[in-house]
């Protein structure tokens, strides 16, 4: 009896431990499966990325060629008045993948449906690089309040303190004694700015700015010193003095109808908002843009019967979607979510180098934050009531 007692034993015991080798073994299995899985699909989006980001150096390489006879949409542009380079805005462009039928397209060429493709010339962003003392103080007067005129001092006098090449301190500012101090601590660039983000650095910009809006709406290159209102992100617009209020019907109208010269803008604000606002404004485009490739993204577009629909990924609550940017909808339809305000996306910026190179690339950021673009179905709408007569 006590042998067989023994032999149960060892029998159970011999079970329990090839029960537990074998769910070791299946878990492992599984995850390794699911590595797998994983590895395919980041590889593919790679993939798509890249070939997204080539297909949109050649689109700039080609906005300034002549247009072919059988490009429909650029010639209905052209015949419209309205400059190719305007697409340029950030709105999800229709490149050359996506020109003809997607099921005619072969499969080496085809990128998944919901990958948007989005460039912005910096003509429309803020340019930091060509600021002067005066003009940066007008900025932030307008960000923050006229009335904290030593708050002012303090962020002008740290900004020429960190763009000089000296470590004579002035009066409002800091050196390299105060960021030492801090916690990590880090020294001054005592240089031009490498990058918009390093803005934040800056003693009291982290209080003024967020990394989203300052991406979003500055930009380090090119020699323009104002911006073009048909290319312009909302948040560089939003950052002008005189903006309040305007920033949104620029946004929608310009889809629709370019803003030719200034006087197009007097529908938009009063005499004394003007007075602030255009001085900010030209009319230049240049030749540095940033990329951004989005993926499993639902855009709102016009049908073939002039409808609003939607194409490209699915809709799902944690992907981010343009949302409504007016408030007469109705509440009981189904609406996509809404885009988070902290979106990211890959990016590249590049200086187009003329028709015959293509353009160079200058800078990487696996992690961009998207500019605002929650106005494109309001944008729609307004074509659609615009092409339906509804308003003039």
């Amino acid at each position: 009896m006590k042998q067989r007692g023994v032999v149960l034993i060892i029998v159970l015991w011999f079970l329990a431990v090839m029960t537990v080798m074998i769910a070791t073994l299946a878990t492992e299995t599984r995850l390794s499966a699911l590595a797998v899985s994983h590895n395919k699909t980041g590889l593919e989006k790679w993939s798509h990325t890249m070939a997204a980001l080539q297909l949109a150096q050649m689109e700039i390489l080609m906005a300034n060629m002549a247009a072919h006879p059988d490009d429909e949409e650029r010639q209905t542009f052209l015949k419209e008045n309205r400059p190719w380079q305007n697409r340029f805005d950030g709105r999800p462009l229709q490149l050359a993948y996506n020109d003809a039928e997607y099921d005619e397209i072969p499969d080496e060429y085809r990128l998944p449906k919901g990958t948007i493709v989005r460039i912005y010339d910096h003509s429309g962003k803020i340019n930091l690089a060509t600021m002067q003392a005066a003009q940066f103080k007008e900025l932030l007067k307008y960000r923050i309040g006229e009335d904290d005129e030593e708050r002012l001092d303090s962020l002008i006098d740290a900004w020429q303190d960190w763009t000089d090449n000296d470590d004579l301190e002035r009066i409002n500012g800091a050196e390299k004694d105060y960021y030492e101090e801090l916690d990590p601590p880090y020294q001054p660039r005592n240089n031009k700015l490498e990058t918009v983000q390093e803005l934040l650095l800056i003693k009291g910009f982290d209080e003024v700015y967020s990394v989203e809006e300052i991406e979003a709406a500055f930009t380090l290159y090119g020699t323009h010193q104002k911006l073009n209102p048909n290319l312009a992100t909302r948040e560089a617009l939003d950052m002008l003095p005189g903006s309040g209020g305007i920033t949104e019907q620029i946004l929608v109208s310009r889809r629709s109808e370019p803003i030719k010269n200034p006087g197009m803008l007097d529908e938009f604000a009063d005499f004394e908002q003007l007075t602030e606002f255009l001085p900010w404004i030209s009319f230049d485009t240049g030749f540095f843009y940033t990329i951004i490739v989005q993926h499993g993204q639902v855009i709102p577009v016009l049908n073939e019967e002039g409808d609003i629909v939607y194409e490209g990924g699915s809709i799902d609550e944690d992907e981010q979607q343009p949302r409504p940017a007016t408030d007469n909808s109705n509440e009981d339809e189904e609406q996509p979510p809404q885009p988070k305000t902290t979106e990211q996306a890959y990016s590249i910026t590049i200086q187009s180098r003329g028709t015959s190179r293509l353009p160079k690339v200058l800078q990487v950021n696996p992690y961009s934050f998207v500019p605002d673009y929650s106005y494109e179905l309001a944008a729609l709408q307004h074509q659609q009531e615009k092409e339906e007569g509804m308003i003039d």
